[in-house]
């Protein structure tokens, strides 16, 4: 079975947006940027 998990979050302390994607428990990303708006 091949779960797939997306996750969103948003920091208004530091104004980041992450992206997170989960396929499997050994396996994971996670993108973050500064939003520029």
């Amino acid at each position: 079975m091949n779960q797939k998990k997306v996750g969103f979050a948003h920091f208004e302390e530091t104004n980041k947006t992450c992206f997170f994607l989960t396929f499997n428990p050994g396996l994971s990303w996670t993108h973050c940027r500064s939003s520029l708006y």
